[in-house]
């Protein structure tokens, strides 16, 4: 099973997500985040696999949330997403 923490500040974004992954066998999101804080503190708890994550947040932006994920596992799988072209 692929464990998915979903990090956007946006909630539709986050449920959309949340929604596709749940129609796939062998991936469970079991956590989901507004912010870089809470992003990291998911990580930490829930023993992700992957972060997807908004490269445009508040405060900490999804390039330092991305440093900060690293830091709790080096081997986290990281999806920037965004909305930039």
């Amino acid at each position: 099973m692929i464990r998915v923490l979903i990090a956007d500040d946006h909630t539709l974004i986050r449920e959309g997500l949340a929604k596709v992954f749940s129609r796939e066998d062998g991936i469970e999101v079991v956590a989901a985040a507004t912010d870089a804080h809470e992003a990291v503190a998911a990580a930490r708890e829930f023993d992700v696999d992957v972060v997807i994550l908004d490269v445009n947040m508040p405060g900490l932006d999804g390039f330092g949330l991305l440093r900060e994920s690293k830091k709790v596992d080096p081997n986290l799988v990281v999806v920037l997403l965004t909305g930039y072209g």
